[in-house]
């Protein structure tokens, strides 16, 4: 298993979930004082769905662990606070 693509999986689950939670809270009505996600946010939810596919094609005893980890570290709010971080340099501020 390579470990750069288990890093990049990482890092594109955390800014896909930072863009969810984003989209939960407006939907909620809860005000934030960041806009939208990027759109390109969007494509990576895809590049993330091949990822799992790919990671089940190469060992699938690995990518339930993967998945059970990030499952952990989205209940957690490690992966928001990563998502953030990411994806705060390419959001605007509100006025």
């Amino acid at each position: 298993m390579n470990y750069g693509l288990i890093i990049g999986y990482t890092l594109i689950s955390a800014m896909v979930l930072y863009d969810v939670r984003i989209t939960q809270a407006k939907k909620a009505g809860v005000e934030t004082e960041l806009q939208d996600a990027p759109r390109w946010v969007v494509g990576l939810y895809w590049i993330k769905c091949g990822l799992v596919v790919y990671f089940f094609y190469l060992n699938w005893k690995i990518a339930f662990l993967i998945l059970g980890i990030e499952f952990v570290l989205s209940a957690l709010p490690v992966l928001e606070i990563m998502g953030q971080v990411l994806l705060t340099p390419f959001m605007k501020r509100r006025k």
